[in-house]
């Protein structure tokens, strides 16, 4: 999982570029590394919430089934909307409307769909033509986002392979002031050995940082 080495490589590249004396072709290899890590994690971020509202879509049509007054009004207005005479098969939704169905209220109950489903799908609509163009800062935003959101019972990726990601990581991403305090977080040996070959044009990371994340890793 590349999860902290895109953060590792956004942070050394970010700092290197408004370095003096660093060589062009080690910045040149750097940035082609953390732009390769970032679009490998985009897209396969990209494709597991994709899974997860899918996978959300069906689980909640498949609870309001046991409501028939909740499922008669959701279809009505599915219809009435999109101006259809069927309501297309689960697995074919449009994510347009996917997001639309997770956004009708009075339809679901706590643990399904709502809002923060919606506004999941939401991101994935916007994400998703970066897919096919350069877009390295794009890529990065909605990578950023994707690992932001949260659904009624927790992260968003919770069922996919992006499990392995703890509340901790999440929580810790944003905290990490210095590029040497991501050491200690599980990045790969690759950005580890570049990080120690610039360690002279990378600022000190703070004692007391330093000193929780070596606590929280024993």
């Amino acid at each position: 999982m590349a999860f902290w080495d895109f953060y590792a490589l956004e942070y050394l590249y970010s700092w290197l570029s408004r370095s003096y004396g660093i060589n062009q072709k080690k910045l040149d290899y750097i940035r082609e590394l953390y732009e390769k890590t970032t679009y490998g994690l985009f897209r396969a971020a990209c494709d597991a919430l994709e899974r997860s509202v899918r996978w959300e879509i069906r689980h909640a049509f498949d609870h309001i089934g046991t409501h028939p007054k909740k499922r008669k009004e959701a279809t009505k207005q599915i219809l009435r909307i999109f101006n259809l005479k069927k309501v297309p098969s689960r697995g074919r939704m449009p994510l347009e409307m996917i997001s639309l169905v997770f956004s009708l209220k009075k339809t679901w109950l706590s643990s399904f769909g709502g809002k923060s489903w919606a506004d999941a799908t939401e991101l994935l609509i916007k994400a998703k033509p970066y897919l096919e163009q350069y877009a390295p800062d794009k890529w990065s935003i909605y990578l950023d986002g994707i690992f932001d959101l949260e659904h009624n019972t927790g992260f968003v990726l919770n069922k996919t392979e992006f499990q392995i990601i703890s509340e901790t990581d999440l929580d810790v991403r944003h905290r990490l002031t210095s590029i040497k305090a991501f050491l200690g977080q599980g990045i790969s040996k690759k950005v580890e050995n570049l990080i120690f070959a610039n360690m002279q044009y990378l600022p000190a990371a703070p004692k007391n940082q330093l000193l929780k994340i070596s606590k929280k890793k024993k």
